[in-house]
């Protein structure tokens, strides 16, 4: 049988380096908009809006960010995972 290796999938890798880290987020930036790539925190916003255009903005290819709001436990999680 096959194990399934989350860190395949980026947009799971994602996910899990974003829940990794949602306690110091939750100090940090409770109510801002995160976005992780490549595992990695890519930035801290405002907004939804401005937390789109900053990854369009750096690399129109990125395909594999996740994005969710800090601190809200039914929060809408958007990706535009490929």
């Amino acid at each position: 049988m096959d194990v399934l290796n989350l860190y395949e999938d980026p947009y799971i890798a994602n996910i899990l380096a974003f829940d990794n880290t949602k306690e110091q987020l939750e100090r940090d930036y409770w109510g801002k908009w995160v976005v992780f790539s490549s595992m990695k925190l890519f930035g801290v916003y405002d907004s939804v809006d401005e937390a789109e255009y900053a990854v369009t903005a750096a690399n129109p290819a990125i395909r594999d960010h996740f994005l969710a709001k800090v601190g809200q436990r039914a929060t809408v999680v958007l990706s535009h995972g490929g």
